[in-house]
């Protein structure tokens, strides 16, 4: 009998274990959401959903700000000299080297007002903003010239078929997690009625055991 409880209370403690593991991981590595300031306040400037922001983010570079992919893209946002070079006409940057686009808030500040310009270009819509964030736009009004409905996956390139894909989905896990109707602490609750569930079906199997 005290094997038996003495694996129960395991058990148990197994679970709890997984649950909040579970929310750390979930929180801190899968869906994070680091540089929150410099993220609000050029996704505000810009007037972006701050989602997009960190959903781009998450699926560029995984929050790494050193991220540096074969294209010479850098940072959080990945930016490309090319974008870095337009952003110069359009808002104020110092005289920097290409290295300092490494820089949280200088490259968070370019890749917000990019994403302004693509929300411009097609209306809000998040599948072509991010279709042409990963392809470029020239890919993107050709395929709209060719008819493809981009919004609903029409898209030849299946690398950028799978980013838009990423990028929906991140935005509204980060709306689940995050967002104003589904707080961090509803996740932990969540959890807590998971556990409390599995000790009662457990007491319940005790319970007949006992009675036996």
């Amino acid at each position: 009998m005290k094997k038996l409880f003495k694996g129960i209370i395991k058990l148990i403690l197994l679970v709890i274990i997984i649950c909040f593991c579970s929310v750390y991981f979930v929180y801190n590595y899968m869906y994070p959401m680091q540089y929150k300031e410099e993220i609000l306040k050029y996704s505000n400037e810009n007037n972006i959903d701050p989602y997009l922001t960190y959903s781009i983010i998450n699926v560029e570079s995984g929050f790494n700000p050193l991220a540096k992919s074969n294209a010479e893209a850098k940072g959080l946002m990945q930016i490309m000299p090319i974008t870095a070079d337009w952003a110069k006409e359009h808002i104020e940057l110092d005289d920097l080297s290409e290295e300092d686009y490494f820089e949280p808030e200088l490259n968070i500040k370019i890749g917000t007002w990019y994403l302004s310009k693509l929300s411009s270009m097609y209306n809000g819509d998040v599948s072509k903003i991010a279709a042409a964030y990963n392809a470029g736009t020239g890919n993107v009004e050709s395929w709209i010239a060719d008819g493809l409905d981009i919004s609903n996956g029409e898209i030849p390139y299946e690398e950028t078929k799978k980013y838009v894909e990423k990028v929906n989905s991140n935005i509204e896990v980060y709306k689940v997690l995050y967002g104003e109707d589904y707080s961090k602490q509803d996740v932990l609750d969540a959890c807590f009625n998971i556990i409390e569930v599995a000790v009662e079906k457990l007491n319940n199997r005790i319970n007949k055991y006992l009675n036996k």
